[in-house]
């Protein structure tokens, strides 16, 4: 439906994009203007242009899937079970890359490697936030790329001013010490014992594919069926470890918010739970605000 709005807008069949941020046009030739200049980049860093479109590959399906989780499950945060550039080692072997294809690779884990907040699912909920007839939606996308910009130079500049300030290795341990070296640490470790195919990661790519499309299956064709993929999609992945109880929590008030107080109470609790998660950004950018003044 989109391409058919970007391509052949006058078809009747095509998708109305009247209350989109972007006109399908637009983003159709967006995404065909900047995969290939990503292809040519990646590639000229020494990863091979077969392994170069099965990495983006992987990785885009990672953000789209990430991104669908945190919409329809309304976590705060979702990790991968794996990463795009771990899926090509596994599935080809580090030897058909060479040292050059491994070491490129190892560069690509600053962006889709631990991505626990990336903009496509901020994007997401921003969009179902503003959900709603208006005339205004257009205006939203150049609110979001003026945010995106302002959190990456104030990113950028915050880190390297605490790194310089205090040492980065007084900093988080994993982002400034065992997060900064595992790429390169797996790299070489690829290098100097490389391996063919992994035979049996295929084997659980397979039953893997065929468990999440059979619960999909169910849960499209009957409504009483009780549990949900995402369960399976990220059910064993360790950020679960440290959530689980919130995410439990949430779900049995929900549940029984609706069972006994219908969905008028449901509509009518929804500000005191927002308002729970603007509090804790409230409270934490004003302590913020605080260790500025204070110098504390």
């Amino acid at each position: 439906g989109a391409f058919l709005r970007a391509f052949r807008p006058a078809d009747p069949n095509a998708v109305d994009d009247s209350r989109e941020i972007m006109s399908y046009r637009a983003a159709v030739l967006i995404l065909c203007v900047c995969v290939p200049i990503m292809v040519v980049w990646l590639h000229a860093t020494g990863i091979p242009l077969w392994a170069t479109i099965v990495f983006l590959l992987a990785a885009l399906i990672l953000f789209y899937g990430l991104t669908r989780v945190v919409a329809e499950s309304g976590m705060a945060e979702a990790v991968a079970s794996t990463t795009g550039s771990s899926f090509v080692v596994s599935s080809f072997g580090a030897g058909s890359l060479g040292p050059p294809g491994l070491a490129a690779l190892s560069l690509t884990y600053v962006w889709s490697a631990d991505i626990r907040t990336f903009v496509m699912a901020s994007v997401a909920n921003g969009l179902k936030i503003v959900d709603g007839p208006t005339g205004k939606r257009r205006r939203i996308l150049w609110s979001m790329v003026g945010a995106i910009a302002a959190c990456f130079v104030a990113s950028v500049v915050t880190t390297l001013y605490l790194s310089y300030r205090h040492g980065g290795i007084n900093g988080n341990t994993w982002f400034f010490g065992g997060g900064a070296k595992a790429p390169f640490d797996y790299a070489v470790s690829k290098m100097l014992n490389p391996e063919g195919p992994n035979l049996a990661g295929w084997i659980f790519k397979g039953v893997g594919a065929l468990a999440m499309g059979a619960l999909m299956a169910l849960r499209t064709r009957f409504l009483w069926f009780p549990f949900h993929p995402i369960g399976f999609a990220i059910g064993p992945i360790w950020i679960m470890d440290h959530i689980w109880v919130t995410v439990f929590l949430a779900w049995a008030l929900k549940l029984s918010i609706l069972r006994w107080g219908g969905v008028r109470m449901y509509r009518a609790a929804r500000p005191f739970f927002l308002g729970l998660i603007l509090g804790q950004f409230t409270c934490n950018g004003a302590w913020l605000i605080v260790d500025v003044l204070t110098g504390a």
